[in-house]
């Protein structure tokens, strides 16, 4: 991947290189839980929440909703 930004009237570029590694590690499941439990302003905070290492506590009748929202939000941070 290549991105191009413009600052100041200087044009930078940035590659992007992901490690052929990193791919057999990349989630093959669906953000619709996530999307559908948590609004964006949440997962925002939550993301923000593991990113500080904070403690977190989810807390949900149905066990295969935290599973899947807990493994989305760590495979948003996949690459740390």
């Amino acid at each position: 991947m290549e991105y191009e930004m413009k600052t100041l009237g200087q044009a930078i570029s940035l590659r992007l290189r992901i490690n052929p590694a990193f791919w057999l590690t990349i989630p093959n499941f669906s953000y619709k839980y996530l999307f559908q439990f948590l609004n964006v302003e949440n997962i925002a905070t939550v993301v923000n929440a593991i990113l500080m290492e904070k403690q977190i506590i989810f807390m949900c009748s149905r066990q295969d909703v935290i599973a899947q929202v807990t493994e989305t939000l760590l495979s948003m941070i996949l690459p740390l």
